[in-house]
């Protein structure tokens, strides 16, 4: 059995890949569960909306690193000097480490798309396609805003370069499992930058094996079906027009409008507000959607940001006593009346049992939303605000914005109140 090493570190791998940072990092950070803001998805992109840059950053280091990470160990276990470990790949567990990330046995098997993890197996492949993704990924989104197309046309791009030789460092095809013959002689020249992770077999006591050109395709083509199993409902809304730009400012745009300094706030326009069965209906709300969703439209077609608030209460938060229990934590009520996904930003607030928080920007006690962080990030200098109800939440952020210093336009068409 020359394979207790492939084992060992694909269960590994498996089980340090079910580790969600998305979700470990938003609760810790700012108390919110991932599964409940934005797409729902628990992954860097959605981390983005939910906290910003820096978090996003971290979230897609430490996922792709999952993979890089599960490779150091099945390199550890190859250095065993035993048969049982003889023929350890390195690539195969990685593919564990992806499926961990994409049905995770630590959350319910509700994972994310993957796309910082296969990152990290064409890393650990070849650092050359790592390069050419990055490349291509970045060219996509600049220019789009979408990271899921940039995903697809990066993958797709990696489906076909995987097909060239030098890609990996050797000049020639070997289909075969052990490797090392068709790797020995570029390596001998130097060329072992091209393929790092699996020319450190030679640092083993098993130096006559490496793993094969067959075993790195059939796992990156294992990794292409699961990240376009992950990405079929992206793939809908691109196709009907509907995928949200998670780069509402690119460089392109900035040069070619100059108007690019509005935004749309939302105020909490969501179920239990909304719908006549939510727990603090705002009468005539639900009849407000059609004049929102088309200054969303309006707003997206000139390039502008839309952002909504939302109410995610605690149990036992400190506003039940006045308006009784709603929006609570993880239930329909939290969720917004519109489609999530038209929206550049999603602001979530009241998450403080002890504090009121009717503003988007900051709560009785000074805490900040990252509201006004996120618009001076992006330059923003003038706000629409719509929503519910009006004498309350939708007040406070209006007299909010105007004490930072935003132009604030308040839209009584797209406001609803209590009386």
């Amino acid at each position: 059995m020359f394979y207790l090493g492939i084992i060992l570190a694909s269960i590994f791998g498996y089980l340090y890949g079910s580790v969600l940072w998305s979700v470990l990092i938003a609760k810790w950070v700012r108390n919110i569960n991932i599964y409940d803001f934005g797409s729902k998805n628990p992954g860097a992109t959605n981390t983005l909306r939910a906290l910003g840059k820096r978090w996003a950053l971290a979230v897609a280091l430490l996922d792709g690193f999952k993979v890089v990470i599960t490779a150091f160990v099945a390199f550890g276990l190859s250095c065993i000097p035993s048969d049982l470990f003889s023929q350890t790949s390195y690539f195969i567990p990685c593919v564990f480490a992806i499926i961990g990330h994409c049905w995770p046995i630590w959350f319910k098997f509700k994972g994310g798309k993957a796309v910082s993890c296969f990152c990290g197996l064409i890393l650990v492949v070849s650092p050359s396609l790592f390069l050419c993704f990055f490349i291509i990924w970045w060219i996509v989104a600049l220019s789009t805003g979408k990271v899921s197309l940039s995903s697809i046309i990066a993958t797709f791009f990696i489906l076909i370069l995987m097909f060239f030789p030098w890609i990996y460092g050797t000049n020639i095809f070997v289909y075969q499992w052990n490797g090392y013959e068709g790797f020995k002689e570029t390596w001998a020249n130097g060329l072992w930058m091209f393929s790092f992770n699996n020319w450190l077999h030679t640092l083993t006591p098993n130096k006559e094996f490496a793993d094969g050109i067959v075993t790195a395709q059939i796992c990156i083509l294992i990794g292409i079906i699961i990240l376009a199993i992950r990405h079929i409902p992206n793939m809908k809304r691109l196709k009907n027009g509907t995928e949200q730009r998670i780069f509402p400012i690119n460089q392109k745009s900035v040069k070619e409008y100059k108007f690019i300094n509005k935004a749309l706030i939302i105020v909490d326009y969501q179920y239990d507000f909304v719908d006549p069965n939510g727990k603090l209906y705002v009468k005539k709300a639900e009849t407000k959607k059609e004049y929102i969703l088309k200054l969303i439209k309006e707003f997206k077609n000139n390039n502008n940001l839309v952002i909504a608030t939302k109410d995610n209460h605690p149990i036992d938060h400190y506003s039940f006593k006045q308006w009784g229990e709603h929006c609570l934590i993880g239930t329909k009520g939290c969720d917004l009346y519109i489609d999530e996904n038209l929206m550049d930003k999603i602001i979530i607030k009241g998450t403080q049992k002890d504090a009121e928080s009717y503003s988007a920007f900051y709560d009785e006690k000074g805490n900040s939303n990252y509201l006004d962080e996120f618009l001076k990030e992006n330059n923003i200098e003038e706000l629409t605000i719509v929503g519910v109800a009006l004498e309350v939440c939708v007040k406070a952020t209006y007299e909010h914005a105007i004490e930072l210093g935003y132009k604030t336009f308040l839209d009584i068409n797209g406001c609803q109140g209590f009386e």
